[in-house]
């Protein structure tokens, strides 16, 4: 399918069709194209209107001369049936060819799918395009339909911000309005309707931002105020101003609020597996933000002012007593006060501690000046501390200019105590920026025990140290200083060790947010919206994009959400964009260092399994193998490359190979990998299910209850596979007390699908409806509901489907795990395949699908069993085949690769290709061999095939 992107860029994708993007080079003809496709009344065109569009100054002629080669190009770069011809004098775009977000959006609006719509519209329609010698009838067709597509969505913000306010859902509610916001920064009414929202939910800060944002631009733009309504709201919040912070119970405000300082943060880990395997990923260092007009406003006044970037060195301390903390308190609580400051990025002080131990490990000059144009900063801090003649503490700081060496300016700051003595610093700072300095006092915003923030500082070294242990106590100890201490809460929740529930901790954290500074405050808030899954983190981590580009943090929370949407290209690019900015950490890695020195952090090295994992959603193996050896040749002796290669050259079938590896990996780990479980997982790969079933049974035996465990899992997967499923139901019911997913699996496949939907309705109903984790909840009921809708309809039973289908929409919607918004259109398609209609089934499948590989293989399933319905067999190999690439669990655990195996022989039979049909008949043969008796006749089925398709074989 060729897809035509318009709304907010400009692109044309058609697989297999590298040709398709050179139509972008010629403005003119991409706009023919989509004009062609999206002018109405849709279809069939005149030449002479096309004419008068696009070449109105040129002869009849030489216009029709013009067009004909116009139509030729796109066919040549599209293919033949993309442009269609209907005599000499009519022409259209092939709609069961060519489609684009437009139509996707305007489908889903006509259908009530308003999230789903706005998932498309990414800006105005053609945006910054420009068609030269055309037709100002064709200008205000674009400009017409700028204005009817923006109206649509602003339309839909307005009706899901009505619907989530509705159903009490403040936070969904405030989202949309600010989605709202963002699609039209001039319009009022939707100001009115976001500042009305966050004023209700007690955010009265956030409302008086929206609000002063809009008037600024109103001013700005159009020379007005806002009406006298939306001013008296405003002057209703202000005289709350001086209002008590809301109590530490309030709810977790999972929507940003509009604005935050810049800073850096030490990023925590997300925790993504591999098999068995754990990956610790670092997650992206998110401050929430206004809407992406916003930022994008203050990209542009500042993108050029490099004096804004501003690195915090070392503070010497010349006082009395505990010398060497103070200096360390005092560049690091100097390093978060300056990070309030409207427009100043600030690189902390350990962040350039961290530099130089990279520059350090891969031999080059490590000074603190060298560290800090590593950074990206052009100037630094540094100064030193002591007691001057009244006793109080003061602060001598100086700004030096890096491309330069020389002093800029010059600060003296003092102050009663530490926290006192910042507050002056960071005003001074401010005042010589020519900016307000921040409301609150430093102490207001974190802590007032100077004891607690020690402690906090001593568990984030060891956290950098990942040292998560000895950081987890630390950040306690700090808490029984402080029990308002929001960061320390935060850190503990990331540190904390498996027996401790950091969902608890994240959400107290969330509560406790309005005690930390903005910037702070935002980021707990952001973080804990990640760690549930809510909708809100695409759109804090696009804006963080836009207006800190050159930050590896936020380009790879960008990279996560173009994941989440399946837009692998784009998120390839995030990666290699954040693998390209810490590259110094992977040439500390591929050096000896010295005595002493530590390679540091590695946000290279989490950007590199990223784009392992995007190529394998993507279905783009041979490109995940090069990146994984390109990963291991820039990290000599690292073991997790190899473990990535191992992984991409199993699914590709080159198991010796990926056994090889496994093997590297595990010597470079020094013994830690359990070998044994990942051969046999390749055994399983390979149809080797008597050795993989002898390997896993030994060791079932093994004490470590995560190693028994783990080979339990896989020998109910290797036995489902080989079709003994009387055996793995029996060791699904057997392993412990909580029952296992595997068991409903198992059910079905023994074809007692309502014994299935019943166990799968439980397990939904056991699921915790914790009001602070709406996202995480709907993620884990869609997921249960998609097995309940293919259970009923095995069944037969198709009454519950529709509503079902509804319901997972509504979920799917509230979740930010990729797979979970298409789910719907799964139990769509089996609603369409019952009431017979095989083309709207095939159609609902294939859009449900998020990975080919990685998605959910029951729907490259059904798909290619509806496509065979429909005598259309070549289309389905390719999902099955995919299938076939994925995961032997996660979301690939729903159907068997001996399934896949049987329905790809049948394809690849009807289509006469019988040498591949035999490959996979033999496959099938060989594993259902000791199966159950109510796979028998399927088995004989696949035997008789084979010995029909190999009777004319020699030997």
């Amino acid at each position: 399918m060729i897809f035509l992107r318009t709304l907010g860029l400009s692109d044309v994708t058609a697989p297999g069709r590298p040709a398709a993007r050179d139509v972008l080079a010629q403005p003119k003809r991409f706009a023919f194209l989509v004009y062609l496709a999206l002018a109405r009344p849709r279809g069939w065109m005149r030449r002479d209107a096309l004419l008068a569009a696009f070449w109105p100054e040129t002869d009849q002629a030489a216009g029709r001369q013009v067009l004909r080669q116009t139509a030729y190009l796109l066919r040549q770069q599209l293919g033949d049936d993309a442009i269609l011809g209907r005599g000499k004098e009519e022409l259209a775009v092939n709609a069961e060819l060519v489609t684009s977000d437009v139509v996707a959006f305007e489908d889903a609006l006509t259908e009530g799918r308003a999230a789903q719509a706005l998932e498309h519209y990414h800006g105005d329609f053609l945006a910054g395009l420009h068609v030269p010698d055309a037709a100002p009838d064709l200008e205000e067709w674009i400009a017409a339909e700028r204005r009817r597509l923006r109206g649509l969505a602003m339309d839909a913000a307005a009706r899901l911000v009505g619907e989530e306010d509705r159903a009490g859902n403040a936070p969904g509610a405030i989202f949309w309005a600010r989605r709202a916001v963002a699609l039209d920064p001039l319009d009022e009414r939707s100001t009115r309707a976001l500042v009305e929202l966050l004023a209700r939910a007690k955010d009265r800060a956030g409302a008086l931002r929206a609000y002063e944002d809009f008037a600024r631009r109103l001013r700005l733009e159009l020379d007005a105020e806002p009406d006298a309504a939306l001013r008296r709201l405003a002057d209703g919040l202000r005289a709350f101003a001086a209002a008590p912070a809301a109590p530490a119970e309030a709810p977790v405000p999972l929507a940003p609020p509009s604005a935050a300082a810049p800073g850096a943060l030490p990023a925590p880990p997300v925790r993504l597996r591999w098999g068995p395997w754990r990956w610790a990923a670092a997650a992206a260092a998110v401050i929430a933000l206004a809407g992406a007009a916003v930022a994008l406003a203050w990209v542009a006044r500042h993108r050029g002012s490099r004096e804004r970037l501003l690195a915090v060195g070392p503070i010497t301390t010349i006082a009395e007593g505990d010398t060497s903390r103070l200096s360390a308190l005092t560049a690091e609580l100097l390093s978060t006060s300056l990070a309030r400051i409207s427009s100043l990025h600030v690189v902390p002080l350990a962040r350039l501690y961290e530099l130089q131990e990279q520059l350090k490990a891969a031999g080059l000059p490590d000074a603190m000046l060298a560290a800090a144009r590593q950074a990206g900063a052009s100037q630094l801090t540094q100064g030193t501390v002591h007691r001057n003649d009244a006793g109080a503490l003061q602060l001598d700081l100086e700004v030096l200019d890096l491309a330069s060496g020389a002093v800029v300016r010059a600060y003296r700051a003092s102050g009663a105590d530490l926290f006192s003595m910042v507050d002056d610093a960071t005003t001074l700072v401010a005042r010589g920026y020519g900016v307000p300095s921040p409301r609150e006092r430093i102490a207001d915003v974190t802590t007032q025990s100077l004891v607690a923030y020690r402690l906090y500082q001593e568990g984030l070294q060891a956290y950098r140290r990942e040292d998560p242990a000895v950081a987890y106590r630390l950040f306690l100890a700090a808490l029984d200083e402080d029990s308002t201490f929001a960061m320390a809460l935060f850190y503990a929740g990331v540190t904390a060790p498996d027996n401790v529930n950091p969902y608890e901790l994240f959400v107290r954290a969330a509560r406790l947010a309005h005690h930390a500074s903005d910037r702070e405050r935002l980021w707990i808030v952001e973080q804990v919206a990640n760690n549930i899954y809510s909708p809100t983190v695409d759109a804090v981590a696009e804006t963080l994009a836009v207006r800190y580009p050159q930050d590896p943090y936020a380009r790879m929370a960008l990279g996560d959400v173009h994941v989440h949407r399946g837009e692998w290209a784009e998120a390839a690019a995030d990666y290699r964009r954040v693998i390209e900015m810490d590259s110094l950490s992977l040439a500390a890695r591929g050096r000896t260092r010295p005595e002493g020195a530590s390679a540091g952090r590695c946000l290279a090295c989490d950007g590199y399994y990223r784009l392992w994992l995007t190529e394998v959603y993507a279905d783009s193996l041979p490109e995940a193998v090069r990146v994984a050896r390109e990963a291991a040749g820039r990290q000599p002796g690292m073991a997790v490359p190899h473990g990535l290669l191992a992984g991409a050259l199993g699914r590709l079938g080159r198991l010796s190979e990926a056994a090889a590896e496994l093997q590297e990996a595990d010597s470079l780990h020094h013994g830690a990998l359990d070998l044994d479980l990942q051969n046999a997982m390749l055994d399983i790969r390979g149809g080797a299910f008597a050795s993989a079933d002898s390997e896993l049974r030994v060791l079932m035996l093994d004490r470590a209850p995560a190693v028994s465990g783990n080979a339990g899992w896989f020998l109910i997967i290797s036995l489902r596979a080989q079709g003994r499923w009387r055996e793995a139901l029996a060791l699904a019911r057997s392993r412990g007390q909580s029952p296992s997913l595997q068991e409903g699996a198992t059910l079905f496949e023994l074809g007692r699908y309502r014994e299935a939907a019943a166990f799968y309705q439980a397990w939904d109903a056991r699921l915790t409806r914790d009001p602070d984790l709406p996202g995480l909840y709907a993620k884990q009921h869609a997921w249960m509901m998609a097995h309940v809708a293919a259970c009923l309809a095995a069944a037969g039973d198709t009454t519950p489907l529709a509503a079902l289908a509804d319901s997972l929409q509504a979920a799917g919607n509230r979740s930010t795990f990729g797979r979970d918004p298409l789910l719907h259109h799964f139990a769509r398609g089996l609603l369409w395949r019952a009431r017979g209609n095989l083309e709207r089934a095939a159609a609902e499948f294939r859009v449900a699908v998020w990975s080919w590989t990685d998605g959910y293989t029951r729907e490259n399933y059904e798909l290619a069993r509806a496509l065979m319905g429909l005598g259309r067999a070549a289309e389905a190999i390719y999902p099955l085949q995919a299938a076939l690439r994925g995961d032997l669990q996660s979301s690939n655990l729903y159907v068997t690769r001996t399934e896949l195996h049987e329905l790809l022989a049948r394809a690849f039979d009807e289509l006469g290709q019988g040498d591949s049909a035999a490959v996979h008949y033999r496959a099938v043969v060989d594993a259902w061999r000791h199966a159950d008796p109510i796979v028998h006749d399927r088995w004989a089925n696949a035997r008789d095939a084979l010995a029909r398709l190999t009777a004319h074989e020699p030997g």
